[in-house]
């Protein structure tokens, strides 16, 4: 697989890029609307939590931050896992016409949908580090950190995409459940809320929720300038290469059959 994503790195990077341009293809605005968009909600959670609702939230040693802060800092790493999720699962319907013509292998697909992901969570990272600095939270050497724990959630993201993505071919509703578990497992992060505000029990379950380490690593080194602590690494590593390995035994399962349920 490795290799097949080596030799088609041309193809999926320069598609990836034509995808992010082509999404708001015929609008005035075509590309500027990935940045309004997101823009937009930070604008409107800074007004609501920094002017209407003025709460803030204690960092390590004794520093503070605006709640505006610190969901953005959990909305904008999400929105990147579920649309690479949701994605990356009907990757292969969505190219079908491609696999049926084409002797490039599925993942290629797959890996061309998350990358474009990826390229959308860039453009979300700079809106967030720009809002960051004008809150007053200063960028940090120790960001650099973010580099590694973005890396693990791509792989993870790729990994998940690739499973939905054969079942998907085989179990059609799967592409209207993915939307309703991403959703749920939003509300059992704490995303939308503090980690110390969660019940005992949504702490609990988070412990079955893969995003849920990436969140807090993410926070650890966006917010608090600390490096994830070793057990967070650890559930990283384990949820991106448990998704990675479930990805590639599934595809090697249903690659015979799967270009004749296209």
């Amino acid at each position: 697989m490795i290799k097949a994503l080596y030799q088609y790195r041309r193809y999926i990077i320069s598609n990836s890029v034509n995808d992010l341009k082509n999404r708001y293809a015929g609008t005035r605005l075509g590309f500027l609307w990935n940045v309004i968009h997101p823009f937009t909600m930070v604008a409107v959670m800074s007004l609501v939590f920094s002017g209407i609702m003025p709460v803030r939230v204690k960092g390590n040693y004794s520093t503070e931050f605006s709640m505006a802060l610190y969901l953005t800092s959990g909305l904008i790493p999400w929105l990147f896992f579920t649309e690479a999720v949701g994605r990356g699962s009907t990757a292969l319907l969505e190219s079908a016409h491609f696999l049926k013509k084409l002797p490039i292998p599925e993942e290629v697909f797959v890996a061309k949908a998350t990358f474009t992901s990826l390229l959308s969570f860039l453009i979300l990272l700079l809106i967030l580090f720009t809002f960051s600095t004008v809150m007053g939270h200063f960028p940090d050497v120790s960001w650099l950190l973010l580099a590694p724990v973005a890396l693990l959630l791509l792989t993870l993201v790729f990994g998940l995409g690739l499973f939905l993505a054969c079942l998907n071919l085989f179990f059609r509703d799967l592409g209207q459940i993915v939307p309703v578990i991403l959703q749920v497992l939003m509300w059992l992060a704490p995303i939308l809320y503090t980690e110390e505000a969660a019940p005992r029990l949504l702490k609990t379950i988070a412990v079955v929720n893969p995003f849920a380490p990436f969140l807090s690593g993410f926070r650890s080194v966006l917010l608090y300038y600390t490096p994830p602590d070793p057990g967070l690494w650890a559930a990283m590593l384990a949820w991106a290469g448990a998704a990675v390995l479930l990805g590639i035994v599934t595809m090697r399962r249903v690659r015979k059959d799967l270009r004749d349920v296209l």
